[in-house]
Order: structure tokens, then sequence, then C-alpha cells
């Protein structure tokens, strides 16, 4: 641990500590973690920003002698785990169900033996699809005639999902009142997302355990195990998405192993 003198106050320069055993080789990435019995998942992702699901048919992914489970939203939604809660008191998909709302949007999710047969088994994995009017500019997606998005929503007549307010509103208010100068700018906010990665022990009691592993290497920075199921778990209900992690695949798996490990 670095001593008083060496942490950075605010802004400041700390020195690395883990380079010496990247440049000899050991570092321990991802796809280095290696354990007893472990698994692969892959992600089945929509072509389409905006279309009905007709039907999707896993039966020759399920077919695969290394495929050990195939799950989808239908199935997700029979344990009343197809939704998780997100930012300012909204849901979101797990797995799409009743339609895909933005292009890359999660549709199926596979298990298998190794990574190379879970993304095989994507491709076996037929999907129909019923294209719907899609939205490609944020500004557009609140004129009255933009294709509703969110009819998931009881009563949603437009796109506009929620306001998020924090902080003190009158004295904000006050301070812009008493400024020399103010300036108004529309800001659009894109989707932010982070490298997240966990190795867990799905075990018959529903338990989360993580990778025996103490450190994991992400993109050049060193991250704890513990850290990273944190992480991925952090930002919306951790109980939501560790049962619909954990219950799907153990109500739609053939008997699993130890250890699932997702990329």
């Amino acid at each position: 641990m670095a001593t008083v003198e060496e942490r950075p106050i605010g802004f400041g320069r700390m020195k690395r500590k883990e380079d010496p055993r990247f440049i000899r080789g050991q570092g321990t990435y991802v796809d280095d973690v290696n354990l007893p019995g472990m698994l692969h998942g892959a992600v089945l992702r929509s072509p389409l920003a905006h279309a009905r699901i007709v039907s999707i048919d896993t039966s020759a992914a399920l077919a695969h002698p290394k495929v050990k489970a195939v799950v989808t939203g239908e199935d997700l939604a029979g344990l009343n785990l197809a939704w998780m809660p997100t930012m300012s008191y909204d849901t979101q998909a797990v797995l799409a169900t009743d339609k895909v709302r933005f292009q890359g949007q999660e549709v199926a999710f596979v298990v298998a033996d190794d990574r190379y047969a879970a993304r095989d088994a994507l491709e076996l994995i037929d999907v129909q699809y019923e294209p719907l009017p899609a939205i490609v500019n944020a500004r557009k997606a609140l004129d009255t005639d933009a294709p509703v998005i969110r009819d998931d929503k009881d009563d949603q007549t437009n796109n506009h999902i929620f306001d998020w307010e924090i902080g003190d509103k009158d004295e904000c208010d006050r301070v812009f009142a008493d400024a020399d100068v103010v300036v108004a700018r529309d800001m659009i906010y894109p989707r932010c997302l982070e490298t997240q990665v966990a190795a867990m022990r799905v075990r018959q009691s529903a338990a989360l355990v993580a990778c025996r592993r103490d450190l994991i290497d992400v993109d050049g920075a060193t991250v704890s195990a513990a850290g990273c199921l944190r992480g991925l778990l952090g930002r919306h209900s951790r109980e939501q998405v560790a049962r619909a992690i954990v219950d799907g695949v153990l109500a739609f798996s053939r008997p699993p192993a130890d250890v699932a490990h997702s990329t």
C-alpha cells in the first residue's frame, strides 16, 4: 500500500505497481482465468434497432453437444425475471421479450463448455423479427409523430421516459438568477458502458462466490474479482440481477458445472 507521502492529493500521480508482472507476461486477464468445470456465456444481440420478436427457435442451439443452456426473455418472464430496475425507478429488459428497442439489445444467452461453442451456438438460434420504424436522432424522438419505443410502460404515449433531478432546486435557481452570465445548452448524453467481468460459482442455494483468483487485469488496469462482481451488480438491484443469472441458468440448463464464466 502506498505511504501517506506517495498518495496523491486530489488529482495527482501514483506509482504503478502492476507493470513488472505485465512486462514479464505474468498478467492475469479474463482470458487467462481457467477454473475446473468452468462454463462460458455468449449473448445473442439484435441486428435491428426496433422490431417485434415474432419467434425464437433455440432447438438447434440446444442440440449442440457442448451447449448446456439457452435462455430467452420468455424463459425469464416465466420466473418474473425478464425486467430489472434501472435509473430513476425505470426498468429495462434483461433479455428482450415482446420486441427489441435498440440495436444490439440482448435477445438470448447461451451457456456452453467453451467460448467457441457458445459463439457457434449463437448462429444456430433462429430469431424472426418484424421490423418497426426506428428513431436515429435523439431530438426527433420527442416529435409527436415519432414511434413509441417504450410501449411496455402503461399509458406511455411518447418517448419522454423520466425527469431526473438532484440537488437543491431553489438554491440552484437563486445562483442562476444572481449570475452575471448564463449559458444554456442542450446536451445529448450517449449510452455509457464500462467493461465489466465476473467469474462466479453457481450453487443450488443461488449464492454467488467471486472468482478464486484475487486479481483480474481488465484493459491494463488491475481490479479485484469481487470488485468486478460488485460493479456488475451495483448499478441495478443486485438481488434482481443475481437471481436472473442464477435462476435462469439453473432453471433452463442441464445440470450445471461448478463455475459459470461470462465474457
